[in-house]
């Protein structure tokens, strides 16, 4: 998505260092049950800036 917006003409000015906690959810298929196993980290926020002057 980070991609999206620079091609809309969006500048990156700044990130925030582990302003946002992901869960991903990932399917265990090394088990028999199919049970889901969550790995959770802070990520970082980036700020844009475009200008609509």
């Amino acid at each position: 998505s980070v991609r999206l917006w620079r091609s809309l003409g969006f500048q990156e000015i700044g990130r925030v260092p582990k302003a946002g906690y992901l869960i991903k959810k990932n399917e265990a298929t090394k088990q028999a049950n199919a049970e889901e196993e969550e790995e959770e980290e802070f990520v970082d926020a980036i700020m844009f800036y475009y200008s609509f002057v």
